[in-house]
Formats: structure tokens, sequence, C-alpha cells
């Protein structure tokens, strides 16, 4: 392989690593974000004070907890 193709093949590995651990993190702060609101339902809390404390729409918050509902019974 010529030296060009294999910095082009570095890069795109590169990236591709990039890409990768950005998605994971994004997972895991939405996985956060929902457990936090799933405490926040447990506790109590209106959807509305949830909504406003996560800063989504009560929609939101609603889709998330109906979505974990069953692991929370």
């Amino acid at each position: 392989m010529c030296n060009l193709s294999e910095g082009i093949e570095e890069k795109g590995i590169k990236k591709g690593i990039e890409k990768g651990i950005e998605k994971g993190i994004e997972k895991g702060a939405r996985q956060e974000s929902e457990k936090f609101i799933l405490n926040m339902y447990q506790q109590g809390c209106t959807l509305k004070l949830i909504a406003s404390v996560a800063g989504i729409s009560t929609d939101e918050v609603e889709a998330i907890i109906n979505k974990k509902k069953p692991a929370l019974s």
C-alpha cells in the first residue's frame, strides 16, 4: 500500500474511533438523565417540575417514564 492510502486509512480509523467515543458519551449522558427523571418521578415529583428541572418538555418526560414503566413496577 502506498503512503497516501495508509494516511487516509489512519485518518478514517481515527475519525471512526472519535465518533464512537462521542456516541458513547451521549448515550451515557442520556441514560443518566433518564435515571434522574425516573428517580424524581418515583419520589412523587410532578411532570411539570421534572420537565422544568431537566430542561425538557412534559411530553418528553412522559415518554421517558412510559418507556421505562415496566421496570418501575
